[in-house]
């Protein structure tokens, strides 16, 4: 039993359908060390796709809380995952044309026990911008944290808003 016969990725594919084949091969397409870059580089890429320089900011990751918008007939109902936040975390802008929720997470974790000191911290913000093809009665905006979830529900109305406003959270 010869090394070609325990890594099959040296020899090309008509060797490998029966020809026997007496040296290495000498293109760099074939090289093991070459095989083995190119599979890392694919290894890495597709562990960091999603992830790029942008989405970093200070300190932290930025992140991008799931939403969902639900149009119904008298109201746009918009939830928001937000697990490990609360109401002092989120902030909520009413605009002309849009909303805008944005806020920050923050984590931190100490532990010490048996002589040993655990500390663990990490934080992200997040701004998403929904926008709004109908007019909202801002008096009638209900916003509601429950469960790690933001449900808004905007009541549509005929008038029009002239200034943001900030949405208080329950």
């Amino acid at each position: 039993m010869s090394i070609r016969d325990l890594v099959p990725w040296l020899e090309p594919r008509s060797v490998r359908r029966g020809e026997r084949r007496t040296s290495l091969p000498t293109s760099r397409e074939g090289d093991i060390f070459s095989l083995f870059q190119r599979d890392m580089d694919r290894m890495m890429s597709d562990f960091f796709s999603g992830f790029s320089p942008s989405r970093v900011n200070e300190g932290g990751i930025a992140f991008s809380p799931s939403i969902n918008v639900e149009e119904e007939k008298d109201k746009i109902v918009v939830s928001a995952e937000l697990p490990g936040m609360s109401q002092s975390d989120i902030d909520v802008q009413l605009e002309k044309d849009h909303v805008v929720l944005r806020g920050e997470k923050k984590f931190e974790r100490k532990d010490e026990s048996n002589g040993r000191s655990y500390y663990e911290s990490s934080y992200g913000s997040f701004q998403r911008v929904i926008p709004l093809h109908v007019s909202i009665d801002e008096d009638k905006v209900d916003a509601t944290l429950k469960d790690g979830v933001l449900k808004l529900v905007l009541p549509k109305s005929e008038g029009e808003r002239s200034q943001p406003k900030r949405v208080s959270i329950r």
